[in-house]
């Protein structure tokens, strides 16, 4: 099952362009895919330092924050760099990881209702997209079915 995952993993970033990886290590995984939905198809020019009269960039800080901008203007400023529009990759390296961590989290002894509530935060979505993601990849997973569950349910309560 492991490496099923790894193999998905490794799959999705095989996937990735070199700059993403970068911006994915500089920035983090959240504001790279932030960067890709608003910045996506476009080459940016990253300033030195200040940037407020700019209202692309103030734009960008808006949708990646104060401290990701920051992070941006040290690691690649006075550079352009072109954000590819990869989105669905990023999303299938987003959701592979989230099932790993998902699973390390399930094999630690943890209920899946309090993996959602570590996890969701953490990837800034919902436990409903979280189940649903769950849901689609249960039998890759080799997580019980929730037929399987009643099932089991109902047995014990029979016995």
């Amino acid at each position: 099952m492991e490496q099923a995952q790894n193999t998905a993993n490794r799959n999705a970033i095989d996937k990735l362009p070199p700059i993403v990886h970068e911006l994915i290590d500089v920035i983090g995984m959240r504001e790279t895919e932030s960067l890709i939905e608003v910045c996506g198809g476009l080459s940016v020019k990253i300033p030195m330092e200040s940037y407020h009269n700019n209202p692309r960039l103030s734009a960008i800080e808006g949708c990646i924050g104060y401290e990701a901008m920051e992070k941006l203007m040290f690691y690649f400023g006075g550079d352009i760099i072109y954000i590819p529009r990869n989105s669905m990759a990023l999303k299938s390296l987003r959701n592979e990881r989230f099932l790993s961590d998902f699973m390390a989290l399930i094999n630690e002894g943890l209920s899946m209702r309090m993996a959602y509530i570590k996890l969701c935060p953490v990837y800034g979505h919902s436990d409903r997209w979280a189940q649903n993601l769950i849901e689609k990849n249960r039998h890759r997973l080799n997580l019980p079915t929730k037929a399987a569950k009643q099932s089991k349910v109902k047995q014990v309560a029979l016995a």
